[in-house]
């Protein structure tokens, strides 16, 4: 299993860091310990429950009970975001057959598959469901990307869904902490780039959500996003190498009304 990054230990903590509020733990309370493997570290915590070592790894969350008490209901509502999904995301083959895709969209999606993780897998596949578009090719492929992401999403369980729309919504609420940042900072080309994938990311991943019957959540939290997008857009330095981004053109074509997307003013 791969060392989680340096990003990844810190949204590890923002979780860790939000369980504890949950439970109503007062700080003095919790103390860091040693106790592999944990990743990024354990704490051993007072609850009303009894003493429990709470720890935040890739593979999600784990309580262990040190005390008398085993009743764990105040971390339903962080349940832990599992490592893999179980059922493996469709192949790009099984997704457009022999008709293919773009380069910039076999790009994305082997970029996005390749990390591996849930939320990654979903996104990979909801965007092709979004942007598949293959001009001369004179056929669509049968059945189409959607069709398959739709059927894969609705084939797996309701609680593999159910974490990685709370995963999502995490990182919607970090993307917006950016958005909010950027208003007192000067960013790079990468840096943008880097914040209209991400908004790309996070809808694609909603798109398969709604196919799969969900993503009310994630859609309100998409919307106090955008809100914020709005009024911080006219600051984000659109270099004309993001308006060549082929991605982020591709989204100004097939969704017009979505803020991420960008056209080259020629």
């Amino acid at each position: 299993m791969p060392a989680p990054t340096s990003r990844e230990d810190d949204r590890l903590k923002l979780i860790r860091e939000k369980l504890l509020k949950e439970l109503g733990v007062e700080p003095d309370s919790v103390h860091e310990v040693a106790h592999a493997p944990l990743t990024p570290g354990g704490v051993l915590v007072e609850t009303a429950a009894g003493k429990m070592l709470i720890s935040v790894g890739p593979e999600g969350v784990t309580v262990s009970s040190v005390g008398e008490a085993e009743d764990f209901s105040a971390w339903d509502a962080w349940q832990s975001l599992p490592h893999a999904l179980s059922t493996a995301q469709p192949t790009l083959r099984e997704l457009v057959g022999e008709v293919g895709c773009e380069p910039w969209l076999k790009e994305r999606y082997e970029a996005l598959a390749g990390v591996g993780r849930p939320f990654e897998m979903v996104a990979s596949v909801g965007a092709m469901a979004r942007l598949w578009y293959m001009p001369g090719a004179g056929m669509t492929p049968e059945p189409d990307p959607s069709t398959v992401g739709a059927r894969w999403v609705r084939s797996l369980p309701a609680r593999e869904i159910d974490a990685v729309e709370r995963f999502a919504m995490e990182r919607a609420g970090e993307l917006r902490e950016q958005l909010d940042a950027g208003q007192e900072s000067e960013r790079t080309t990468e840096e943008v780039r880097a914040i209209l994938h991400e908004r790309d990311a996070l809808e694609s991943v909603l798109a398969m959500l709604w196919l799969a019957g969900d993503g009310k959540r994630l859609g309100r939290e998409l919307a106090a996003t955008d809100d914020t997008a709005t009024v911080v857009l006219s600051e984000l330095p659109i270099s004309e190498e993001i308006e060549r981004d082929p991605l982020l053109v591709a989204v100004a074509l097939a969704e017009p009304d979505s803020w991420w997307g960008c056209l080259p003013n020629e």
